[in-house]
């Protein structure tokens, strides 16, 4: 497989399809993962249907990123289709790359990032009554809000998720990668 084949701009991977526009307009460079897991599971004659992946890969410096866009409203099955996404990501990642979980525990992050306007109708999504005390807990603290049920996957498959709004993802995670 030749890595440097896969990289795209963010900008690209970020396409919706759905909704026929983009979530970023960075053109800072990632590994179009759909297209990395498309070329593994072919290398490997490995039966495709089923197998997801996330968006894009970025190796950073210091830290790896798994980048997931979602532009539409988040419900259960579109909670359940990430979280496949990232089962099947880390598989096809620790298997071609040699690494194990306890790399990524140490080395790697997820970001999903997805549209704050659109109500998300999910069991996972806040309760009204929770966003206050949510809201104050956080203001005297250092974590943060990780929505859609996907804080399992801290401390369990990477060191840190997020889960960022479109203006969330190019404040704190494009303008300080972006060269």
């Amino acid at each position: 497989m030749k890595i440097d084949d896969l990289k795209k701009g963010l900008k690209e991977t970020s396409f919706s399809k759905s909704h026929q526009e983009y979530m970023t307009y960075s053109k800072m460079k990632v590994i179009d993962f759909d297209e990395f897991k498309n070329q593994y599971v072919s290398e490997n004659k490995i039966k495709s249907e089923g197998i997801k992946s996330n968006d894009a890969l970025y190796f950073g410096r210091d830290k790896d990123y798994f980048i997931e866009f979602k532009n539409g409203k988040i419900t259960n099955e579109i909670v359940f289709d990430i979280r496949k996404k990232i089962y099947d990501s880390i598989l096809i990642f620790c298997d071609y790359y040699s690494k194990t979980l306890k790399d990524t525990r140490e080395k790697m992050e997820y970001i999903l990032v997805y549209d704050c306007n659109l109500k998300h109708p999910t069991k996972f999504e806040e309760e009204k009554s929770d966003k206050k005390f949510l809201q104050n807990l956080m203001a005297n603290s250092n974590s943060e809000i990780i929505k859609f049920g996907l804080r399992d996957f801290e401390s369990y498959f990477f060191k840190n998720v997020h889960t960022y709004s479109k203006e969330e993802f190019e404040e704190k995670f494009v303008k300080k990668y972006e060269i």
